[in-house]
């Protein structure tokens, strides 16, 4: 039995654990009556039953979500292969958006094993690092140059929020102890130097810690203008500076007409399969929040669908107190259940529709 085999029957098991003794879940019975139906429909073992929460109480309309499957299906049918290249590496992605006049976090350097690349007042210019002092002067001068005394080191290639260190000018010590540990990483891989976002003081509200982004789901068919399907907020939890789903943070959907957050936030369901109405660790309340610039929000991410060809994109982007940056785009990206659930099952959604339409009748893919 392989080691990934393993390791997928082990988060089963643990879901499933945290499912029995969930307060909230509906009778077994009809837990399994509903699983095997949703198997069936799905042409698929029906994990996202779980994982999606659609075992709760208050879940009647669990046929309307979409399985992993399927929305893995729908991605891979609609982005090419060079869609995946402009999204799935950063710095391609910034170069790429940034020449388009796209709001983005400001770059500061890049890197690639030894050799980093430092904007300065003449342009660019290339340095070799290979001590952990070197690597200390470098981040020195970066410091330096950021707006806000912080800055943000992403992997170029990466999702999930794995990797991604944050450095201040605070906090001496525990710098030096980032920086040894960064530098094992940082010889051997590729990363990404922005200046650190100033989040919109209205969000820093919910959490002050994390930069709370805003997930926005866009369909562009070729030859259409882009549209939205829907979007949700993710808020980190704790002293984290990350406000990704798999690190911990909650989810809560916005009303698209409204902009304003919905009743229910939820977290990934190993992370304690969280359904709450208000901020663990500062108490907000989610329903009726306004998500200040949401307007502009919205066509940010369709005037940057719309630099693409036919996708099917999950954005990323920060409000800060001038409006909207986008920080990255996701195509074939393994968490589009993630704005399934806050949207309230995609199968109700009538934009989704037209991907599928579209999947089926226009790229005649069964």
């Amino acid at each position: 039995m392989g080691k990934g085999y393993t390791s997928r029957l082990q988060r089963m098991l643990k879901n499933l654990n945290i499912v029995w003794k969930d307060k909230d879940r509906k009778p077994m019975h009809q837990i399994l009556k509903e699983f095997l139906t949703a198997s069936f429909k799905s042409r698929s073992l029906a994990t996202y039953y779980f994982t999606s929460f659609l075992y709760k109480n208050h879940i009647t309309n669990y046929l309307d979500y979409i399985s992993h499957k399927e929305w893995q299906y729908m991605q891979r049918a609609i982005c090419d292969s060079m869609t995946y290249v402009i999204l799935g590496d950063k710095l391609y992605f910034h170069k790429y958006f940034e020449k388009l006049k796209i709001p983005m976090p400001r770059l500061l350097a890049y890197s690639i094993r030894e050799k980093i690349v430092v904007t300065d007042d003449n342009g660019w210019t290339s340095h070799e690092i290979t001590t952990t002092d070197s690597l200390s002067n470098i981040l020195t001068v970066l410091l330096a140059k950021s707006s806000n005394q912080a800055i943000f080191i992403k992997p170029t290639v990466s999702s999930g929020g794995k990797g991604i260190m944050r450095f201040s000018d605070q906090k001496t010590d525990v710098q030096n102890h980032q920086i040894n540990t960064f530098f094992k990483d940082f010889i051997l891989g590729a990363y990404l130097f922005q200046d650190e976002v100033t989040q919109h003081r209205e969000l820093a509200v919910l959490n002050p810690h994390s930069l709370n982004t805003i997930r926005i789901d866009t369909f562009k068919a070729l030859g259409q203008k882009p549209e939205v399907l829907s979007a949700y907020l993710r808020i980190g939890r704790g002293c984290g500076y990350v406000d990704n789903i798999t690190s911990g943070g909650c989810r809560v959907g916005i009303g698209m007409e409204t902009g304003r957050l919905k009743t229910y936030g939820t977290s990934k369901i190993y992370h304690g399969a969280l359904y709450i109405t208000q901020h663990p660790d500062t108490g907000v309340k989610f329903k009726g929040f306004p998500i200040p610039f949401f307007e502009e929000v919205k066509m940010l991410a369709i005037t940057a669908a719309n630099y693409l060809p036919q996708s099917l994109v999950g954005w990323d982007i920060a409000v800060s107190n001038n409006g909207p940056v986008l920080i990255e785009g996701n195509t074939v990206y393994y968490s589009m259940d993630g704005n399934d659930i806050a949207y309230g099952g995609y199968r109700n959604n009538p934009v989704y529709r037209k991907v599928t339409d579209y999947v089926k009748n226009v790229l005649n893919i069964p």
